[in-house]
Parts: C-alpha cells; sequence; structure tokens
C-alpha cells in the first residue's frame, strides 16, 4: 500500500461521525430535540410538505352492487363495472402519490434548500451557519443513524402528527 492509500485510510478511520441526536448523552438531545421542533415548524410551512402530502385524487364513484333480484347478467355488469370503478381509483390515487412524493421533493430539495439544510444541521448539532462545511454524505450518515433509532424515529413521528 502507497503512502498516499495509507493517509487515506487512517484518515476514514479517525475521521469522527458527526453527532448527532442519537448518539449523544440525554441533556444535550433533548435540549436539541426543542430547538429541532421549533425548526421543524417553520421548514413545514416554508415547504407545505404537510398539505402536499394530504392531497388526494378525483376519485370515481363506485357503483351499488346490483339487487339480490337482478339477473346472473346484470349482477355480472356490475360487478364488471364496480371492479373497473376499484382499478381506476387504484391507478389515480398511485399517480397522485407518485405526484406527491415528487412535488415533496421539489418543495424539499429544491425550492426550500435553506430551509432543509438547516434542519438537517440541527439535528447533527452543527449551527446552520456551518451547515456547508460538511457533506452530503456526512449527513447521510448522521441522518441514518438518527432513523435507524427507534425512539427518535417516534419523536420525528410526533412531530408530524403534531403539524397535521
Amino acid at each position: 500500500m502507497e503512502k498516499n492509500e495509507v493517509s487515506k485510510v487512517v484518515e476514514e478511520i479517525t475521521k469522527a461521525k458527526l453527532k448527532n441526536i442519537a448518539n449523544c448523552p440525554i441533556t444535550e438531545s433533548l435540549a436539541q430535540c426543542y430547538k429541532i421542533s421549533r425548526e421543524f415548524e417553520r421548514w413545514t410551512t416554508a415547504t407545505d410538505v404537510m398539505n402536499i402530502r394530504a392531497r388526494l385524487p378525483e376519485l370515481l364513484d363506485v357503483p351499488e352492487a346490483p339487487k339480490e333480484d337482478a339477473s346472473e347478467e346484470e349482477k355480472a355488469k356490475a360487478k364488471e363495472k364496480i371492479s373497473a370503478a376499484i382499478e381506476e381509483n387504484k391507478k389515480r390515487s398511485n399517480e397522485q402519490a407518485k405526484k406527491n412524493l415528487f412535488d415533496m421533493l421539489e418543495s424539499v430539495l429544491g425550492n426550500n434548500v435553506e430551509a432543509t439544510t438547516n434542519l438537517l444541521a440541527l439535528c447533527c448539532f452543527v449551527d446552520p451557519k456551518d451547515k456547508d462545511k460538511y457533506t452530503l454524505a456526512e449527513y447521510l450518515e448522521a441522518f441514518t443513524e438518527i432513523l435507524e433509532s427507534d425512539s427518535i424515529f417516534d419523536f420525528f413521528k410526533s412531530l408530524v402528527r403534531r403539524m397535521a
């Protein structure tokens, strides 16, 4: 192994992970969680993700089931119409879910990068003014650690429920 390769390996091994709410003492985590909750409120307002997430498709009315005394042919036609409406509604729901996802991504990662990176920085105890000192990979590693913690993930879910 050459000297440059060795120094790269040593650098990777010794490089400290970003401190985050999942890997620090509780006294620090609690105070930071309060800051995060305040920033989360600003972020949801700026990005409008809660409203985007709630957008529903225009669904077809599903026909009523045929009466019991209907002929077999009428029952078959009714069943066909019901199935077609249900399938169309599934298709519309899936299309709306995809559209909502891409609209949220556009809002979060395209139109509101500053608000999004401020929130991510706070999760890692980084002053938003210093957030560009770290790479996306460092933030993603820290955020993955946060999301893998059930209790921290529950905290974020409670914030979402509170905003809904």
